[in-house]
This record gives structure tokens, sequence and C-alpha cells, in this order.
């Protein structure tokens, strides 16, 4: 059970390194400006930030956790600062151990109180329930270590779903507009094997299919994976402010959460889908790549008019014409420069997408940030325990919102009022839960501003 949940812990960053190790083979020296380096670089800053941030939060707030939790105890009661600092230090050095170290402590604890509580005792000594007591204090500590791990992976998920949906989806492309990831489908053609081998007998083209197909369903697993890890995340957040909740509401919210975030990813995909020509979007720009040559350009663009004649039978039947820059938008050099002097460039992409694939980076990197902090500004003017909640508190939850609409707190997170009081909270809460959902909403309609000019442009 212990190495279990150890595998199914590591699960998601075992996925994403092999992947990301994969991508960066395909990249190979490949320049920053390439889309498929921007990618491995995304990617990996996925992975490494909200890994480094769960370390941090962990060696502030909770440093002693990776202990057993008989020194947890101990120096818990009687503080012992260079333990502290090789702790923190520990959990700084080494941050994709840190929760293997919490669940076998945890497992240990949660076996050894399960062994005092199966004991044929005939009178309980109060020493055993005291350990008792301090080993379910432990426990508890774990999993709320735990469960920082897993809130800062609900932003990394995002990004690597949707990297990782898109990478599916350009599987099946003929014709992007930003390649450099097709051949993480493909069989290495460069490869010392013994191809000749392979010709012979018949199995080449079956390997490659073979090697094409590991990459698919190693894809469409990690996808899968990922979608559950995000929606049980997201209840296991839920119920830490509940004492208890029913297997109806967590079905219902389990399916909430999948939905929020197939259409978050489903936006983003359509946010950058034109400008990488995902599924044959921008086919027709490929057809405009094929250049007239450069001698018939010369020729009919050298007359007064600049109009190339053609014949139209379907409608008019009879000889039209059109500026023949209109059809043939490639830039072409200036005729009077010498035939071997004349620079051919395909058009650019912007003719239909507007803005180029780094600008479009920039743009959504800019609309995040802003984003989150008009979500501070409303959840400040609106909900009370936010605004009396610790800076940490607020950052962690607005990480969260960016793309979960979900409010701070919840109306019976407070003991202490009466009836009216939870009334009043209840009402809050709804309007900061209406506002959210209309913001998640709007929010996924500009994602799609970007898809929509192209398909004006077309």
């Amino acid at each position: 059970m212990r190495l279990k949940k150890v595998f199914a812990c590591y699960m998601d960053l075992t996925t994403d390194s092999i992947l990301l190790y994969s991508i960066w083979y395909t990249v190979g020296d490949g320049t920053f400006e390439s889309f498929s380096y921007q990618v491995a670089v995304i990617l990996l800053v996925s992975i490494i930030i909200p890994l480094y941030s769960s370390a941090i939060s962990i060696a502030i707030s909770r440093p002693l956790v990776i202990l057993k939790a008989a020194h947890w105890k101990n120096l818990t009661l009687n503080p012992n600062k260079p333990m502290l600092v090789i702790s923190r230090i520990v959990i700084l050095l080494f941050p994709p151990l840190v929760p293997a170290l919490i669940i076998i402590s945890k497992e240990n604890a949660k076996e050894r109180r399960s062994a005092l509580n199966d004991s044929n005792k005939a009178i309980v000594e109060q020493s055993d329930l005291e350990v008792c007591r301090h080993l379910t204090e432990y426990m508890d500590e774990a999993r709320k270590a735990l469960l920082v791990f897993k809130r800062n992976e609900l932003l990394e998920l995002v990004v690597q779903l949707s990297v990782h949906l898109t990478m599916l989806l350009l599987s099946y492309t003929e014709f992007p507009v930003e390649s450099g990831l097709q051949s993480f489908f493909k069989a290495d053609s460069n490869s010392n094997s013994p191809s000749w081998v392979l010709q012979k007998s018949g199995l080449d083209e079956k390997v490659e299919s073979v090697k094409t197909d590991y990459a698919l369903w190693l894809l469409a697993f990690s996808l899968v994976w990922s979608f559950k890890t995000c929606t049980k995340t997201c209840i296991k957040i839920k119920t830490e402010t509940k004492r208890i909740l029913p297997l109806k509401p967590k079905l219902l919210l389990t399916l909430r959460y999948l939905l929020i975030f197939l259409q978050r990813i489903g936006s983003i995909i359509v946010c950058f889908s034109a400008s990488i020509g995902l599924i044959g979007i921008m086919d027709h720009y490929h057809a405009e790549t094929i250049s007239l040559d450069w001698t018939t350009w010369c020729n009919i663009n050298g007359t007064a008019d600049h109009q190339f004649l053609y014949w139209n039978s379907s409608i008019h039947d009879q000889v039209q014409s059109v500026n023949l820059a209109d059809i043939f938008r490639s830039e072409y050099s200036d005729c009077s420069k010498p035939l071997d002097a004349k620079l051919l460039k395909p058009p650019s992409p912007t003719l239909y997408t507007e803005i180029s694939l780094g600008t479009l980076f920039a743009m959504f990197g800019s609309f995040y940030l802003l984003y989150g902090l008009l979500l501070t500004l409303l959840k400040q003017l609106i909900n009370g325990d936010f605004r009396s909640a610790s800076n940490g508190k607020r950052f962690q939850h607005i990480v969260e919102a960016i793309n979960i609409p979900d409010p701070f707190g919840d109306w019976d997170t407070d003991p202490n009022l009466d009836v009216q009081g939870h009334q009043e909270k209840w009402n809050t809460i709804l309007l900061e839960m209406r506002i959210m959902v209309l913001a998640q909403l709007i929010s996924n309609m500009i994602f799609i501003i970007p898809f929509w000019i192209t398909g004006k442009r077309k």
C-alpha cells in the first residue's frame, strides 16, 4: 500500500518528465525562436516552479514533517534549531523527494496507530492514548503538507494538459504553421539500428508504427491521468473545509471540476490553434506558401495594371482579372535585380492571425496577470474573509481561482455565527460565486478571439 501511494503520487511527475525528455531529445540543438524549443521550456518551467513553490512553503511552515512521527513529536515539543535548519535544507535541495518522505512517514504512523488500536489489552494505558493522539496529529500535519503539493500542481496541470493535448492534435495535423514536434511521433531515421534487416523482413513499417503508437498512447495516458488528478485535488481542497462530504455532492463536484478544466484547457488550445495551424485550420495558408515563379511574377507585375487574366466559366463565362498581389502574396524581391539576387519569402501567417505566435504568448501571459489582479480586487471588495487572510493564503487562492471559479471559503466555515450571520455570509458567497463563474466565462470567450479573427480573415 505504501509503494502504491508513492507510485500514484509520482505518476504525473514521471509521465511529464518522460514527455519532457522526449521533446528535448526531439528539439536537439534548436534555437529559442523555434516553436518546439519554446514548448519544451514551458513544460520545464511548469514542472519546476510548482515543485519549488511547494518545497518553500513546506520548509517555512512544516519543515519537520519529513521526519518520522516520533522525531516530529520530540522536536515539536523541544525545538532543535540545527535539526530545523537541516530539515529545511533537505527540503529545498531535494524537493522531488519530499512527497515520498512524507507518504512513507505517514503510512508508518498509520500502521503504528492501527496496531495500538487493534491491541487486545484489557485496560488501555494513558501512554497508549497519548501516542495515538500524537500519531493522529502527525498524520493530519502530513496530509496538509501533501495537499500543499497537490494545490500547487493545479496550475502546472492546466499548462501541461494544454501542451499535451496540443501535441496530440499536432500528430493529426498535416500542414501545421509551427512544426518541430511532429518528429516526436516518428521513428528516428538516423539511428544506428540495422534498418536493412527490418526492410528485408518487412518489419520496418511495423516498428515505426509501434514507436508512433507508443508516443500517442503515452500522451493519451498522461492526459487522462492528469484530468483525474485535477478533479481529485479540487475535491480534496473542498473536503479540507468540510467535516463530511457525502458521495452525491462529491460526484457533482467531480463533474463540475471536470467540465471546468475541459472548458478552460479547450479555450487555451483554441486561442493558439490558428497560430499553430491545428487540425487543418491553416491549410489555406499552406496553399499560399506555394509561390509563383519569380520570372512569371516579374512579367505580369511589370504590366501597367498588374492584373492576372483568367477565364471564369463558372459564373460570368468571360475573361476576368485580379491584381496579381492579391493571389500570390509571397514577399518577392525587386524585379530590377538580377535573377540570382532574388529573395523569395513565403507570406507571413499574420495575414490571417493578425499577430505572431510570440506576440500571442506575451499577450496571453499579460492577460493572466491582469486577470489575477482583477480577481484580487473583486474578492477584496466582496469577501471579508479574503481581506483578513494572510498574503500567502490570498496568493494561493488567486493562483487557483485563475482557472477554477471558486469563492474564498464558504458560508459554514465560521461556527461562531448565528442564523442571521450564516444567511448573510451565504448571500455573500453566492454573489462571489456568480461573479467568478461570469469572469471565467468572459475569460474563456476572450481566449477564443484569435481564432475568431482568423476565421474572419479567411
